[in-house]
């Protein structure tokens, strides 16, 4: 799941000399916010439509306009671009090698194709969803629990409430049938917030995925 694996050429870069109007019908053809920069094969930064929709003549060369300096190394995990794409609102990030020779770029929907995989989205299964105070977090001790009922977890997920020292964990885990795994849970005094029975969360999951990436395409 590194960042090496998933560079992609499939758009084209931008150069300096390029106008506003080159650069706004290049990311309207290929369906992006974002395009890297390049002078003589090194990355000068990514040139966003909105610092393009603010300039006033769209024949002046992009030369001189505000570039976001945001970048990845190959060997960077794939779930460093997802944090960065999400702080940044980026449509994709260029991959540069360590003296900054532009390699190509990683796009949105393929990290997210990536992160999708790593979560076992389509894995038959039940999910369940626990909420707890952040200091009552162990996944070691939550793995024990669901264990000692024969049932395994594909993959756990953290999601932290910015407005409270609360937190939700969801679960996906091999089995249907968790009765078992809940009743321990409320034995051990975890709150339950949700719980879903696969293939069908799983499959309605899998279809909300599809959609979402059907909408990144178009």
């Amino acid at each position: 799941m590194f960042i090496k694996d998933f560079i992609s050429n499939e758009v084209p870069t931008l150069k300096p000399g390029d106008t506003v109007r080159q650069a706004m019908e290049m990311m309207e053809e290929f369906k992006v916010t974002h395009l890297p920069v390049m002078a003589n094969g090194r990355h000068l930064g990514l040139m966003s439509e909105r610092s393009l929709e603010a300039c006033e003549d769209d024949a002046l060369p992009i030369q001189g306009l505000e570039l976001d300096l945001s970048q990845l190394l190959p060997d960077q995990h794939v779930f460093e671009a997802m944090a960065l794409m999400d702080e940044r609102h980026l449509s994709l990030l260029p991959v540069v090698n360590e003296e900054g020779i532009y390699l190509g770029h990683v796009k949105a929907k393929n990290v997210i194709s990536a992160f999708a995989k790593t979560q076992a989205v389509g894995a038959t299964g039940s999910i369940v969803v626990l909420e707890m105070d952040a200091r009552d977090y162990s996944l070691a001790e939550i793995s024990r629990l669901v264990e000692s009922n024969g049932v395994k977890i594909l993959s756990a997920m953290l999601t932290a409430n910015r407005e409270s020292a609360m937190v939700e964990v969801t679960l996906k885990m091999n089995k249907e049938d968790i009765q078992a795994v809940i009743q321990t849970f409320e034995r051990y005094d975890y709150r339950v917030k949700a719980f879903f029975h696969a293939p069908k969360h799983a499959d309605d999951l899998q279809r909300r995925f599809e959609a979402f990436m059907k909408y990144l395409n178009t």
